[in-house]
């Protein structure tokens, strides 16, 4: 849990990131479910971010969701450490 910092956050989501919907997927393709779970959980303790699980639609792997009503609060902890270029993530 202490090696996720939102410096990593940012650097996780500007590498596996993407908007969908309202919200933004995190690609954890190589994860198990135990492991994508025990990241959810970080996220949401260390972060205070609501995330689900998701299923991959087209490979069925398993990928981490962060809610829309938690965009303002994961832009509070990342914007810092994004660089111009990722805005768009």
């Amino acid at each position: 849990m202490e090696l996720l910092t939102p410096r990593g956050l940012a650097f996780w989501i500007m590498d596996d990131g993407s908007w969908v919907g309202s919200g933004i997927k995190i690609s954890t393709h190589s994860f198990t479910l135990s492991e994508v779970e025990l990241l959810i959980n970080v996220l949401s303790v260390k972060f205070g971010l609501a995330c689900t699980i998701q299923k991959g639609k087209k490979d069925g792997q398993w990928l981490i969701y962060i809610k829309a009503e938690s965009i303002p609060k994961l832009r509070e902890l990342t914007s810092c450490y994004f660089h111009n270029s990722m805005l768009y993530k």
